[in-house]
């Protein structure tokens, strides 16, 4: 079940890094959570040089994430730089040899609460992300890695010279049928871009819950400063004016869904 996570304005350069535990360097900030499920969103450093789990494990829920800044590698096949995007639905065998070369932040979800299990056994030549059986992979959605950088704008539906990039689904009042009954499954995943000179209503999506963070711009939305780092999740309406494009990471959940 759904608890309450709203936040309705945070600035990530403002909020202090809790040490992971171990002596990695590693350090996270909640940016969202739901204690009733164990849902929620948090960004996540890890410093040049780092090394992680150096073994296998999968995902008990859905996961999103979002290279912020710098670059990871979940397997050393496939290193991920800013603007990356990965998903993963339960059951995703992922995390072979993972360590960042420079230093890197990640904006890390979780649909609910998820348990750390390790896999012992693993296909040899290391084939990449896996779903571990049928039996986890409760919707159609396979693992998956999106390169936005390498994606061009699109014109919104919204209109008013709206422009985004569609990472998963599409947002909206009728995102389509769901295929997991997690309690935070994000619906649709994308970049939105406002562009310089806009004046007049944020957009807003029917029956939608929002979660949005900055990655570049300068913006009033409801006598709030939006820049990068800028974030909120819940209900994000009111009178928009745009002074540099304003670019987003954004996730909607259809309200009353689970």
């Amino acid at each position: 079940m759904r608890g309450r996570r709203a936040v309705e304005h945070l600035q990530l350069s403002e909020q202090a890094w809790t040490p992971t535990p171990g002596d990695s360097g590693a350090k996270r900030i909640t940016l969202s959570f739901d204690e009733e499920s164990g849902g929620g969103t948090e960004a996540i450093f890890t410093p040049a040089g780092f090394q992680g789990a150096q073994s296998p494990r999968f995902a008990t829920a859905d996961q999103d994430v979002f290279i912020y800044e710098g670059d990871y590698g979940y397997e050393p096949s496939r290193p991920l730089v800013s603007g990356d995007y990965l998903h993963r639905p339960p059951g995703t065998v992922y995390g072979l040899a993972e360590r960042s070369t420079n230093s890197a932040i990640q904006i890390v979800s979780r649909a609910q609460q998820a348990a750390t299990v390790r896999v012992l056994d693993t296909p040899e030549p290391w084939p990449g992300e896996y779903l571990i059986d049928s039996a986890w992979n409760r919707r159609t959605q396979q693992p998956m890695v999106v390169r936005s950088s390498g994606m061009p704008w699109q014109r919104s539906p919204i209109g008013y010279g709206v422009q985004e990039k569609r990472l998963r689904g599409e947002p909206g009042p009728d995102a389509g049928t769901p295929e997991s009954g997690e309690s935070w499954f994000a619906d649709a995943v994308f970049l939105l871009r406002l562009p310089a000179g806009y004046r007049g209503p944020f957009p807003e999506w029917e029956h939608n819950l929002v979660e949005f963070l900055g990655l570049s711009g300068d913006a009033t939305i409801d006598g709030q400063p939006w820049q990068r780092g800028t974030y909120a999740f819940g209900y994000l309406q009111g009178e928009c004016s745009v002074q540099q494009d304003l670019v987003l990471y954004g996730r909607t959940f259809i309200i009353n869904r689970y």
